[in-house]
């Protein structure tokens, strides 16, 4: 049973596209390599642009170019008819091939009379009506094979009409054209031999090969295959990829299945062209020795284009190391220069040098390029911008002008005004605007402007440059915001810092920005419970109004972040009359004055008033700390995830401010994956807790108490003690103080009773 190759090559096709597969299914969603690298150095620098498609991608890009225009790659085929078409436009040719809709087929032949065109018009529509009977074959279908094998096609009355033609046709370009229809059709229709006997015997020696040869030749070769000649349809295979424009790419596909097969070709070798095309495809399949490759054609045909391609991939590779996207807190530099980079860029060099210096190599630009960006990769500036200068083709006039500017920005080691006007220049408005379209030049350029920022202390600008200004508020660095206090109020800020200016929310003023610094810091105060330094900064009226409800100060026994604060927050001792200052909602600015005023009650001499005083402070510390129902207003940050407010999976990751203070990491770019998100505010609250207890004889305050300051040391253990995943049921501690405390005093309280019918993590600890 003969084995259908149309059918292999689109299973090739899976299986080559399966890496992308597994990162859809695997969770990832949407896989962009150049996500986690820079392209600095444009691919499309080669001479030849048929080689793109096997330029250096994860993406498959030609496949994924066939699938979007199956005439992605058409060139060849166009060029030809337009040499029999010189008065039609290339898109007019395009149409008339493409369009699958007769109307419009129609029109393009309007006032389109002579008798060439007649012809030309004939052979169309034979070609079309061709391709409508051989469309099953384009189906993508897992029955693809029973399809293959169950669709009977009459193919007697195509060929008599092609052979029709052929009896009248004198033009060589038509003749050779029904050729490749009738090869065609003797291979879709599985007659291989008869295909191969009829090539051998009508066009292999009365047609000079042009594109159309070797489309008829990708097919000859397709019919090799399904008879097992694996050898004969790795040789053509090879000429095709060698000669054609249009079918590199499916020639290819079907090389690397002959060598499935233990087939490569080589019996059949004729001469040097034979032995670089081979070394082609094997320099972009293997991965891992390109250099040896690029080295083999070197000596064999230096001045083959091929061999810039190779080159262009081998430095793609080396940017994939050298240019890592996720510098930021990283000590990683850019470049990246381990031992094995450095090498790595050394060899390369040398070998770009020696390409540029041999006379037999024609196309001096490509190679003075690469040496030019591959000495500013090993650290040589001066020669690096020296060879840059020599370059003037017009076709690399953007890449050179990019590569300046890179040049010029890593050559810096501080930034002036003069400096940051040439970045104002440069980027505009986008300085300040770190946009995910941006091009990967702008990326990096940034990215070491914001180092060059960070090492010299302008901590502000080194910020500004990857981080919106609210994320400020988790972070928790007085280090830092006290730099962006002075930026904001600097007068005369110049072009750049106007746009850094702008990082801010809906690009305020700088005293509206100073405003918000100050809110900040007044938040950063009450995070570490000084609420005297607090209410300094939050006195004046809030810059982003936060309304904070009185039940602040109430408590919860049902732990519900998603639950309505009516549903669960169902304490009521800050309804008291002696609290009747605490407003049904107030603002942050308000906050601090409550606080203080609890606090100054607590110190009293009225016993009853002190301990509530003392409650109320304890539900506030409680509630705000990461485990309470109201941690996300110290945060600026909704509180109903947990992701937000705890560290498991980084346990020992340095938080922000010590980074900073240290100078620590390349950039500011990902500081905000450091917040600061515990401060041990749940501590506070279970002193408070223990205060109230001290001043208290009301046994059922007590225990209502007690079960608070279990869900303080609950925190602690949290944060300071568990880094496991997920659900916690205090399986992992044995010791609970509070509880233990409230199970052996407070036992007969009507509050223990129901606390131990609602709450299943008590009672599992009660039981232990």
């Amino acid at each position: 049973m003969q084995t259908n190759y149309t059918q292999i090559k689109q299973l090739l096709l899976l299986i080559l596209l399966l890496p992308s597969t597994i990162t859809f299914a695997c969770g990832g969603g949407y896989y962009d390599e150049y996500d986690f690298f820079y392209n600095l150095f444009n691919q499309q620098n080669i001479s030849a642009k048929d080689y793109y498609p096997f330029l250096r991608t994860d993406d498959r890009a030609f496949y994924q170019e066939e699938e979007k225009n199956p005439y992605a790659f058409t060139s060849g085929n166009l060029t030809l008819w337009k040499q029999l078409l010189p008065q039609w436009s290339y898109n007019e040719i395009q149409t008339a091939l493409q369009t699958t809709d007769h109307e419009s087929f129609r029109k393009q032949w309007t006032n389109k009379n002579s008798p060439l065109e007649k012809k030309i018009k004939e052979y169309m529509l034979f070609a079309r009506k061709c391709s409508n009977i051989f469309a099953y074959r384009n189906t993508q279908s897992w029955d693809y094979k029973e399809m293959i094998a169950n669709t009977k096609i009459d193919i007697a009355p195509l060929l008599e009409e092609a052979n029709t033609a052929l009896s009248s046709e004198t033009n060589k370009q038509l003749k050779i054209r029904y050729y490749y229809q009738i090869i065609r059709i003797l291979h879709y229709d599985k007659q291989n031999q008869a295909a191969i006997d009829f090539f051998n015997h009508h066009i292999k020696d009365n047609f000079s090969p042009n594109e159309i040869y070797y489309y008829i030749l990708d097919h000859i070769a397709g019919c090799y295959y399904n008879i097992k000649d694996y050898e004969k349809a790795a040789y053509l295979f090879l000429q095709v990829f060698t000669h054609s424009l249009d079918k590199k790419t499916t020639a290819y596909t079907s090389y690397v299945f002959c060598t499935y097969r233990g087939a490569e070709g080589k019996a059949y070798f004729n001469g040097t062209k034979d032995q670089v095309s081979y070394l082609t495809l094997k320099g972009i399949r293997n991965f891992t020795d390109e250099l040896g490759v690029l080295n083999e054609l070197y000596n064999l045909a230096p001045n083959d284009e091929k061999m810039e391609l190779l080159f262009m991939r081998a430095i793609n590779n080396l940017e994939r190391k050298v240019w890592p996207k996720a510098s930021g807190m990283n000590t990683t530099a850019l470049p990246s220069m381990n031992e094995s980079n450095a090498q790595t860029t050394q060899v390369l060099k040398a070998f770009a040098l020696k390409s540029y210096e041999n006379p037999r190599i024609k196309h001096k630009q490509f190679w003075l390029l690469s040496l030019s960006y591959l000495h500013f990769l090993s650290g040589d500036q001066n020669h690096a911008i020296q060879t840059l200068k020599q370059i003037n083709k017009v076709s690399y006039s953007e890449q050179k002008e990019l590569l300046s500017k890179v040049y010029t920005v890593f050559s810096w080691k501080e930034i002036d005004t003069t400096k940051e006007q040439f970045l104002a220049t440069n980027f505009g408005e986008d300085i300040g605007h770190y946009k995910v379209y941006q091009t990967n030049w702008q990326h990096l350029v940034l990215d070491q402007v914001a180092h060059v920022y960070y090492q010299n202390g302008k901590l502000a600008k080194a910020f500004l440059i990857h981080n919106d200004i609210k994320k400020i508020s988790a972070l928790s660095s007085h280090t830092l915001i006290d730099k962006l206090l002075t930026f904001a109020q600097k007068p005369n800020k110049n072009q750049l810092e106007q746009y850094l200016l702008e990082r801010c929310k809906g690009g305020e003023t700088s005293s509206q920005v100073t405003d918000y610094l100050q809110q900040v810091k007044g938040l950063y105060y009450l995070q570490a419970a000084d609420v005297v330094n607090a209410h300094k900064h939050l006195k004046t009226k809030d810059f982003d109004p936060i309304i904070i409800p009185a039940k602040i100060f109430s408590n919860n026994t049902t732990e519900c972040f998603s639950c309505d604060e009516n549903e669960i927050m169902v304490d009521s001792v800050y309804l008291a009359s002696p609290f009747a200052f605490i407003k049904p909602s107030f603002s942050l600015h308000e906050l601090p004055t409550y606080l203080l005023k609890l606090d100054s009650i607590s110190k009293g001499t009225v016993v009853w008033k002190k301990k509530l005083a003392h409650y109320l402070i304890a539900n506030y510390y409680f509630n705000v700390s990461n485990t309470g129902y109201y941690r996300g207003y110290l945060f600026e940050k909704e509180h109903f995830s947990n992701h937000h407010f705890f560290r498991y999976y980084g346990s020992n990751d340095k938080m922000a401010d010590e980074l900073i203070q240290n100078s620590m990491g390349y950039n500011l770019k990902g500081i905000k994956n450091h917040e600061k998100t515990y401060h041990q505010l749940a501590q506070t609250a279970y002193l408070h807790y223990r205060k109230v207890l001290e001043n208290s004889n009301d046994k059922e305050l007590n225990a209502r108490c007690l079960y608070m300051m279990a869900k303080c040391e609950l925190n602690t253990f949290y944060n300071e003690t568990y880094k496991g995943w997920g659900f916690y049921d205090g399986s992992n501690t044995t010791e609970n103080k509070a509880f233990d405390e409230l199970i052996n005093h407070y036992s007969n309280t009507k509050f223990y009773q129901m606390i131990i019918k609602e709450c299943s993590f008590f009672r599992n600890y009660s039981a232990l």
